[in-house]
């Protein structure tokens, strides 16, 4: 059988090829676990922004309330820490892959003065046992001396080594996939034991190279082609464990270029679907910190202007909201909510086309209703 011609996209092909995978273009997702699932998380350092990403790629574009009864009393969602040790929200199913997968990923610098093996167990019995969400003023009585003593000159301990000694505790426990984020308890966040809300997850063992494996199918046959970097990148993880990790997958995935870009690993079963020709293509407006801002290591093919990558991703890791026209960055927008209402500002950036404008204002009135608001004004900054 003769081997098939190298396949080399345009940069709209792979955008579309992404965009449509990730239900910026379509009818979107059939419900928000769905999304969330077909997205491999949404990202959630900021919750509102999550809701808002998982909406807008969904059918009907469901409020940040019915979204939120998912989470919190469906339980078909949740919310814990996973790609390059950011918080996401996932479909619950997908919990055990993530846990499983992230044992080498990147950690936010919690390196020194984890909590023991032992207090891990003993707290984890106290989360098993309670029938309600826990908070960290919970926990906090229950650290030991020794243990905040050990704390007590971290740099990030501050003036309450308890409460750092707990927060230490929870990370590690929904690092190890014990424990979720649960909805607020009085003024505090609240975390739940998975027995308590997602008993009907199926735990299955795996190993890390497998699970890993998953995610990686799972990234490329949404945000691929890519290249190895960013794939590490997406995840957090170290190029040498990707690459390690990706051995024993030829049987899954293809080389291909896209202009100056060579070696972009994409799913064998993508191929047509690549090759896709870009059709109906709204514009849409994307939540700060959205998930297809954080995919791949190089920013070019969503923001051509390098010149304005600090005006999208600026310091202290802030991301910022931005509308998108066929795929790339045109501008940046924010909202200012009042009672009954929510304005809206956009401020355009160097691929600007006043073409945008309807689509965007179209969104910007689903994103009003997601909130339970009408839209008042829709600006755009001259």
């Amino acid at each position: 059988m003769s081997k098939k011609a190298a396949l080399d996209l345009t940069a709209e092909q792979v955008r579309y090829f992404r965009a449509r995978r990730s239900h910026l273009v379509g009818d979107g997702a059939k419900d928000p676990a769905t999304c969330a699932k077909e997205l491999l998380g949404a990202q959630a350092q900021v919750h509102t922004c999550a809701l808002h990403a998982i909406s807008l790629r969904t059918a009907g574009r469901p409020s940040a309330a019915d979204i939120e009864r998912e989470i919190f009393d469906a339980h078909t969602m949740l919310r814990t820490w996973g790609q390059r040790g950011t918080l996401h929200l996932y479909d619950a199913e997908d919990w055990p892959m993530v846990v499983h997968a992230r044992r080498q990923w990147a950690t936010s610098g919690r390196s020194n003065g984890m909590p023991s093996d032992a207090l891990l167990e003993e707290i984890s019995e106290v989360f098993a046992a309670s029938d309600k969400p826990m908070t960290r003023s919970d926990l906090t009585p229950l650290m030991p001396e020794d243990y905040i003593e050990e704390l007590r000159d971290h740099p990030g301990a501050g003036k309450t080594p308890e409460r750092f000694a707990a927060s230490r505790v929870i990370w590690s426990l929904s690092k190890r996939g014990v424990i979720a984020h649960a909805d607020a308890q009085g003024r505090e966040q609240g975390y739940a034991h998975r027995e308590l809300w997602w008993p009907h997850v199926e735990w299955k063992e795996t190993s890390e190279k497998e699970a890993n494996q998953d995610v990686i199918r799972r990234y490329l046959g949404i945000f691929g082609p890519s290249s190895v970097q960013d794939v590490a990148h997406y995840m957090g993880a170290r190029v040498s464990d990707t690459r390690e990790w990706m051995k024993g997958m030829e049987e899954d995935v293809f080389e291909c270029t896209q202009g100056e870009h060579k070696k972009l690993l994409a799913l064998k079963e993508d191929r047509d679907e690549l090759q896709v020709t870009p059709g109906e293509w709204p514009a849409r407006l994307l939540p700060a910190y959205d998930t297809m801002l954080m995919t791949h290591k190089n920013k070019r093919w969503i923001l051509p202007d390098a010149a304005e990558e600090k005006q999208i991703w600026k310091k202290a890791a802030v991301v910022v909201a931005t509308a998108i026209d066929r795929g790339q960055i045109v501008g940046t927008w924010s909202h200012n909510k009042r009672s009954k209402e929510v304005d809206i500002t956009l401020t355009p950036l160097g691929g600007w086309s006043d073409d945008a404008r309807d689509a965007l204002e179209a969104d910007a009135q689903a994103f009003a209703s997601h909130l339970g608001l009408e839209l008042g004004a829709f600006e755009i900054e001259k």
